[in-house]
């Protein structure tokens, strides 16, 4: 199996009725539990970058100037062998890249490759680390210590082919624990959040929430406003998780 990470610098994080464009492409390949250095472009997507995303990744208009346009770096992704694409919020990657079609070579339909999402999965596989963002993970699992990590390659962090680096990284270990499909079918939806940061319970587990306070939820999934669907999936799986619990708990009438 081939896998390409990637990963994209932005003018801003989209929003609705405000333009937000690419400003650097990065990706990463492995085959055969081979990590290749990470590759990189510019962009410009002649939109004008914000001061709070400069600040981040530190990449100005002027650099991005006269360098290729946004459909040419969804191109370059998208051309290659690769079976899967992978990063670390697919629903960010595919906002801005589509969806990473593998160009057809007969003249028919291009064929949509799956996506694997580094962050929906390691929700799930360690729940309990202290943070989900890359770099949390990357320090939380150590993928420093494999024998292969390049940390000139993972330099600077907040740059689409460092990031892209480390996100292979965490796509090997979390192969460690779970099957390819496993990995697709856990990325396809929605985020099973760990920690619920909302107001009446900010910085408590969900499954703690559902089993204190089971109303919430409903009040999340019934008669609230609340539209995000990873909050929404969340509430919804854990409310029938301990509907399910009191049902065995309580055994047959």
């Amino acid at each position: 199996m081939t896998y390409r990470s990637c990963d994209v610098e932005t003018t801003s994080l989209p929003k609705e009725g405000e333009p937000s464009g690419i400003m650097e492409l990065g990706w990463c390949d492995m085959r055969f539990d081979i990590i290749k250095p990470p590759k990189s472009v510019l962009v410009d997507c002649g939109i004008p970058c914000s001061i709070e995303a400069r600040a981040k990744h530190h990449i100005s208009d002027e650099m991005i100037a006269g360098e290729i346009r946004p459909d040419e770096a969804a191109r370059m992704l998208a051309d290659g062998d690769h079976d899967y694409l992978v990063a670390h919020n697919i629903d960010h990657e595919k906002h801005y890249l589509g969806p990473g079609v593998r160009p057809s070579t007969s003249g028919g339909e291009s064929e949509p490759r799956e996506w694997i999402c580094t962050y929906k999965t390691a929700l799930r596989i360690w729940p309990d680390s202290p943070g989900h963002k890359l770099h949390e993970l990357r320090y939380f699992l150590d993928l420093d210590a494999a024998d292969d990590f390049n940390e000139d390659h993972a330099m600077p962090p907040h740059r689409a082919g460092p990031d892209a680096y480390v996100c292979m990284h965490l796509l090997r270990r979390i192969l460690k624990e779970i099957t390819v499909e496993k990995a697709v079918l856990w990325s396809s939806g929605p985020a099973l959040l760990y920690m619920c940061f909302m107001k009446k319970h900010k910085g408590k587990p969900w499954h703690e929430v559902a089993r204190e306070d089971p109303s919430y939820l409903d009040f999340i999934l019934n008669k609230s406003d609340i539209t995000d669907r990873d909050i929404r999936a969340t509430a919804k799986y854990w409310l029938r998780k301990v509907s399910e619990e009191k049902t065995t708990t309580s055994g047959p009438t």
